[in-house]
């Protein structure tokens, strides 16, 4: 098995596929193909998607990035006196401010609470009775409405992409004529994958985010994974680490089922490796 532009330790999977083809009654390409199903099958399990919070916080950014854009385009990353501002941070989240002008250090102004409730111009909220005149209210209320209105399409759009991590690795299975859904053994991935093949990135365009190849002849035999996710080296993800991961957990596997005597038995061996088709060799002809 050949690597991508990563590096990767391919030592003990190579010595695992050499092993397992001397005491596995199977052709080395079917271990080959078959081991590189099971190992693709565990990346998808193993591979990170992002958390509701994630989701959220991620929807809430786009959102009010976007609402600024469309309402201050002069000026989207900076608050100019006397337009809003929405808080979408975790701590007192969708409060809406409005800066205040004059010279000095920024001041803001409190005009919706959390949640966006109104705040009554009272004895306790006397800077805003004194400075209500600052933006038209109809100006504030349509910020708002505009702000909720595309984050109910950014939350949607999100949660739709939460797949999109593990797409890549079906994409390079398919490239390699490997069905996921149809590998056998371990634990059951078919709803990761299907949650996989739906995910569709947020500006709603598709990609084939990974690629394989195969060659096979007398002497050599190895296989190409290309994993093309713009972002698969992220802190978060590292599906670099998945993909050795994996690797080293299929040929510690080989190992215990060599040292326990599983392949000292057809049925057994058979058990142990479901997606492999175990061929009884022939008798020597008399």
């Amino acid at each position: 098995m050949s690597a991508t532009e990563t590096r990767f330790d391919t030592r003990k999977f190579d010595a695992f596929i050499a092993q397992a083809t001397t005491v596995i009654p199977a052709p080395r390409t079917a271990v080959l193909i078959a081991e590189t199903g099971a190992i693709l099958k565990q990346c998808v399990l193993w591979t990170k998607t992002a958390k509701p919070k994630h989701i959220a916080r991620r929807s809430r950014s786009e959102a009010n990035n976007r609402t600024r854009s469309l309402y201050y385009p002069e000026s989207p990353k900076t608050v100019a006196g006397g337009t809003a501002w929405i808080n979408v941070r975790e701590a007192h989240k969708h409060r809406v401010w409005l800066r205040v002008p004059g010279e000095g250090p920024p001041r803001f102004l409190l005009y919706r609470g959390d949640g966006f409730a109104k705040l009554k111009a009272d004895g306790r909220n006397a800077v805003l009775k004194e400075n209500s005149g600052l933006v038209r209210k109809s100006e504030v209320v349509g910020y708002v409405n505009s702000y909720k209105s595309k984050l109910r399409l950014e939350a949607q759009a999100q949660k739709n992409a939460a797949g999109l991590s593990r797409q890549s690795w079906i994409h390079i299975a398919q490239a390699l004529g490997i069905d996921l859904k149809a590998v056998r053994g371990g634990r059951d991935a078919t709803a990761a994958i299907a949650k996989a093949e739906r995910a569709t990135p947020p500006g709603g365009n598709s990609y084939t985010n990974g690629a394989g190849m195969q060659r096979f002849n007398k002497s050599d035999s190895y296989l190409v994974l290309i994993n093309k996710l713009p972002w698969n080296r992220s802190p978060y993800l590292r599906l670099d680490v998945t993909l050795q991961r994996a690797l080293n957990g299929r040929a510690a596997y080989f190992r215990r089922n060599l040292a326990a005597g599983v392949f000292r038995s057809l049925e057994a061996t058979a058990r142990a490796y479901p997606g492999i088709a175990i061929t009884a060799p022939q008798p020597l002809s008399q």
